[in-house]
């Protein structure tokens, strides 16, 4: 099944977390006879002319589930589940690299609203094969995604400082659903669905939680938290409620 069966308040926040590492999927068995040796066909009769988009045969497409479990069906930009179809990303654009078109290594399971937003800058997004869990953590003051310093140069870092910008990863619709899935956690601190489908579908807000519950040394820290929480429902005009 495409979808997962998770509890009914996530199924309408779509959420955006960031990005977390992910481990390249293995080849599938019959990819180079489905899809590379059709794709190298087909680009041997354009030879010396400069494609569009529109000219390539989106073989890709028979492979895209399994792409999609080889990450976890999560899309590989916002780190979060994608219930539905998904699409394949070309981490290398296919216009500008035609020669990677139709090759399981530049492929990356994506939403469809990420694919839309990461376009063609390829390289200048992060890749997610490339990030580490550590170079992302959630501001509990704002919940906004923030870099941090386990980012090894700063070339990286004006990419990542990129990729946060062009992928919306700090919208107000990104920051309202990392509010959600915090409120959740806070008013159900022992159902052990709800949290698990926080560390499934946020994992960033579920790892900021953790190290914060592991911090507490009063019920101060705690209630400021919970007040700060209240002011940024009040902030982007969310419905309020008892958050314990």
């Amino acid at each position: 099944m495409d979808d997962l069966d998770f509890p009914e308040v996530y199924k309408d926040k779509p959420g955006t977390t960031s990005m977390i590492k992910v481990i390249p999927p293995p080849e599938p068995e019959r990819f180079h006879i489905d899809v590379r040796e059709r794709g190298k066909k087909l680009l041997d009769q354009h030879m010396g002319k400069k494609l569009s988009s529109k000219d390539f045969k989106p073989y890709w497409d028979d492979y895209r589930h399994q792409l999609k479990r080889g990450f976890s069906h999560r899309c590989g930009y916002s780190a979060t589940i994608v219930h539905g179809k998904g699409s394949v990303d070309h981490y290398l654009g296919k216009v500008s690299y035609p020669q990677q078109a139709y090759e399981w290594s530049n492929y990356r399971f994506a939403s469809r609203e990420m694919n839309s937003l990461k376009s063609t800058y390829d390289e200048k997004i992060l890749d997610p094969f490339e990030v580490e869990d550590d170079w992302f953590s959630i501001n509990l003051s704002t919940f906004e995604i923030v870099l941090t310093d386990a980012i090894p140069n700063n070339s990286i870092r004006e990419r990542a400082k990129f990729t946060l910008e062009k992928l919306e990863l700090n919208s107000q619709e990104a920051i309202e659903s990392r509010l959600f899935a915090a409120s959740m956690a806070f008013r159900n601190p022992f159902n052990e669905e709800v949290l698990e489908t926080i560390r499934v579908d946020h994992p960033l807000i579920a790892r900021a939680l953790e190290e914060f519950r592991h911090s507490l040394r009063s019920s101060l820290s705690k209630d400021r938290v919970i007040e700060q929480l209240r002011g940024l429902f009040e902030k982007y005009s969310l419905e309020s409620f008892e958050l314990l």
